[in-house]
């Protein structure tokens, strides 16, 4: 925790919003390399992910992290996200170590379903990890997905106090 500490302020330009360090150069530190080193503070030892168009700063973070041989999480390829929840959950049934899974934002998370409903039910502490697809406010940028009032009204509608430790809470 203390390394993260320094490593915020080291770069504290661009944890405080601009994207680029004192001497102009872009932020070495990312969120997605802050979210690894959380997961291991955590004590989680294996990300059951399925990867995609969502996830490129998550896969920047994890070459960087293999490259500089910093790399302490066990990362499993789930084709099926459904399969990677439920073996986070026998992972937790065979030691009694929480684990995590990176899904895509929005079908990845439906896929889930079936298999959040097993884990709530079940009590396993678990840490589902989706973000959210680059949007803007009138889809005005090339690359934008918001192509539907839905999909403003779902990231309009979970700017809610405590969401964040909800998530980051799990099952108890």
């Amino acid at each position: 925790m203390a390394e993260r500490a320094r490593k915020r302020a080291k770069h504290g330009d661009a944890a405080n919003g601009s994207n680029s360090a004192s001497n102009g150069s872009v932020a070495s530190y990312t969120a997605a390399e802050a979210m690894f080193e959380a997961l291991v503070d955590a004590d989680v030892s294996h990300l059951f992910v399925n990867l995609g168009s969502d996830h490129p700063a998550i896969m920047e973070a994890l070459s960087k992290r293999k490259r500089e041989g910093r790399e302490k999480l066990k990362i499993i390829t789930a084709p099926n996200e459904f399969v990677g929840l439920s073996a986070c959950q026998g992972f937790f049934q065979a030691s009694g170590k929480m684990q995590a899974i990176l899904v895509h934002v929005d079908c990845g998370t439906l896929a889930m379903a079936g298999a959040i409903h097993n884990v709530a039910r079940a009590r396993i502490p678990v840490l589902m990890i989706a973000g959210t697809s680059p949007v803007t406010d009138e889809n005005e940028m090339a690359g934008g997905r918001n192509v539907c009032d839905f999909s403003m009204f779902r990231h309009l509608g979970t700017n809610i106090p405590l969401g964040i430790h909800s998530l980051c809470s799990g099952y108890h």
